[in-house]
């Protein structure tokens, strides 16, 4: 019995010993990261409002202003006043100060913000609740209209309110012709395109200075104004010249006239110059858009010469080719894409 009790007190610690070797190791905590810059480097006098972003959000798409005020190193994208973060949250205090005072918050973004297209230009910013997150993000969904907020990001801080949602632009759009059954299966036609500063994200660094100086009421009347002149008979092409916004596709300069050729009421392909004709048989016949200065490049199978298509141009602005079809030749009019305002002038 004395044996039986010492086998099973022996099974037992056994049991016992291997459970604990099945458990985890208790956790260990993680190597402190370094904390952020914003919290790594407060200035004594704290100019920022962290209460705000405590609030539950309060919309999903806030449009608001902002003062950049930035410190210890120059910006990459353009140049700023050197001064360090003593110096920075100081004027933040400043600003804050006359803001309680009564100054417009659009005259004190002029003078001193250091981000020349939402300073000198007053514009309004776009912050909505699914894009990239960020304190700046955070501060603008939760600020009361015409309230003033602060939040520091790296080297900046970033004073903010909030407007009202902007009035929508009446839309420059040739809505008679575009309402219109097409005239034609097919359209030479010249388009001169116009941006906006808003519409920088598409463009990127192929955005003009003129496009970055204009807002959107602007470019919409800017594309009136040259329909007029066109009407009033002025040189298409040097108003190209003058205005014109090259779309980021090296296809779409649109200086020379484009042949388009409806197949299918909302489907329209080009026809290039000369004999060289693409249409419902052609393989490139979905594309919409070529190079005029490029070299014809022989076919895969050795026959008639092609000017290289490539999957980009007027397939990506089908509104420009819907409008030319429904033009009679010498007839201008404004159609919109995501690329702006387009006046396009039917040539054949």
């Amino acid at each position: 019995m004395v044996k039986h009790l010492g086998i099973l007190l022996i099974l037992s610690f056994a049991f016992i010993a291997c459970r604990k070797s099945e458990e985890p190791a208790s956790p260990v905590a993680p190597p402190s990261a370094a904390p952020p810059p914003e919290v790594a480097s407060r200035p004594a006098d704290d100019p920022t409002t962290p209460e705000i972003l405590l609030r539950p959000q309060k919309v999903q798409v806030a449009h608001v202003k902002q003062i950049l005020v930035t410190y210890d190193r120059l910006n990459p994208r353009f140049p700023v006043p050197v001064r360090n973060i003593a110096e920075a949250a100081a004027l933040v205090r400043e600003l804050r100060a006359q803001l309680e005072k009564g100054v417009l918050f659009d005259d004190l973004m002029k003078k001193h913000s250091d981000d020349p297209e939402t300073g000198p230009d007053a514009d309004s910013l776009f912050m909505e609740s699914d894009g990239t997150p960020g304190s700046t993000r955070q501060l603008a969904l939760r600020l009361e209209i015409g309230e003033v907020g602060v939040v520091q990001t790296g080297n900046a801080f970033h004073v903010m309110t909030r407007v009202a949602e902007p009035a929508a632009v009446r839309s420059p759009d040739s809505t008679e012709i575009l309402a219109r059954e097409p005239l034609t299966q097919s359209a030479g036609f010249k388009s001169i395109n116009l941006a906006w500063r808003g519409l920088k994200q598409v463009y990127l660094t192929q955005i003009t200075e003129g496009a970055l100086k204009r807002t959107q009421s602007q470019a919409a009347q800017l594309a009136r104004d040259i329909l007029a002149r066109i009407t009033a008979g002025d040189s298409f092409d040097e108003l190209i010249t003058q205005y014109g916004e090259k779309i980021p596709m090296p296809e779409e300069t649109h200086v020379h006239p484009i042949k388009i050729t409806g197949m299918t009421p909302n489907l329209a392909s080009v026809e290039g110059h000369g004999d060289h004709k693409h249409g419902p048989d052609c393989d490139h016949g979905d594309h919409a858009g070529h190079d005029h200065a490029a070299p014809m490049q022989p076919s895969a199978d050795g026959s008639k010469p092609r000017h290289p298509f490539t999957s980009a141009g007027l397939r990506e602005v089908p509104e420009v080719g819907r409008l030319s079809l429904r033009l009679k030749v010498g007839e201008a009019g404004i159609v919109t894409s995501r690329y702006g305002y387009h006046v396009v002038l039917r040539v054949r």
